[in-house]
């Protein structure tokens, strides 16, 4: 029994040996095949993505025009986002209840967009031709010819051993989990093919668009309490009226305690007096 386990084990391991070398030949030998066929019908696989920064007159104004240009040739929105950053920024004050605020800010923008390819060019073209300055421009070519020829027969031949391993209908574990990896293996060819071919149709366009320094006045309410005092006649008749208020209050506390001031008085003056007349020693 012992025997017959070591056989099989021994034959599991040369199987998977031999099916890897074989696994790689195939490889070799298709991949060869998919790139003379790639030759003879010249079908590349290339990504394009493109980078422009610019200055416009009026960055929130840009912005809509690009969504527009970007559905007008075919394109997706994939962001958008502009953004006032305030530079320096005083309050003058304009009248008692009236500040006048002077704001210097700049404006920036960042739009990043899916283009169709075969519309890369013109598109690159309208914007720089509506930018009032360019500061750079960059075109970027990305072949993956070799890279998805690779991936195609990877996945071939991943697909050829689980449809042998199936017909062989083998259940040792490491078989199965073989077969499970191969499996794994083969969608992530095809995945990674999958998203080739979207960027290859569809061209990444990131788009930076700043506005020069602008100066915005714009009136607000005075946040300063103390502007709101009244004026100086105001305040010092209502000063007079507060003296004479404090006066009367006083009368009236004097006249609630005219028992003790009496008090006070006789006792202040009969010790006076008890000085005076007392004999001296």
């Amino acid at each position: 029994m012992k025997r017959n386990i070591m056989a099989i084990a021994m034959v599991v391991v040369l199987f998977g040996c031999n099916s890897e070398k074989k696994d790689e030949a195939a490889d070799i030998s298709i991949l060869k095949s998919e790139v003379d066929q790639a030759d003879s019908s010249s079908t590349a696989k290339i990504i394009k993505t493109a980078d422009i920064r610019f200055r416009v007159k009026d960055a929130w104004k840009t912005k809509r025009e690009i969504s527009a240009r970007i559905k007008q040739y075919g394109g997706t929105l994939v962001e958008a986002a502009v953004e006032n950053r305030i530079q320096q920024q005083d309050k003058v004050k304009y009248s008692a209840d009236s500040l006048s605020e002077i704001t210097l800010y700049n404006t920036e923008g960042r739009i990043t967009a899916k283009i169709p390819a075969e519309n890369l060019d013109q598109f690159t073209d309208d914007i720089v031709a509506h930018a009032d300055f360019v500061d750079q421009q960059s075109l970027l070519f990305d072949d993956q010819s070799i890279d998805y020829l690779a991936n195609k027969a990877k996945a071939r031949n991943r697909s050829e051993a689980v449809t042998s391993i199936s017909k062989n209908d083998v259940k040792e574990k490491n078989v199965i989990s073989k077969t499970l990896d191969l499996k794994d293996a083969y969608v992530d060819k095809q995945t990674s093919n999958f998203q080739i071919d979207s960027k290859v149709k569809s061209s990444t366009v990131t788009l930076s668009f700043y506005q020069g320094n602008t100066i915005k006045k714009i009136m607000i309410a005075n946040d300063n309490l103390g502007d709101y005092r009244p004026g100086f006649l105001k305040r010092l008749s209502l000063s007079l009226l507060n003296g004479w208020f404090i006066l009367t209050e006083f009368l009236l506390i004097l006249a609630n305690i005219w028992t003790l001031i009496v008090l006070a008085l006789v006792i202040y003056f009969g010790i006076i007096y008890y000085k005076k007349t007392r004999p001296a020693s």
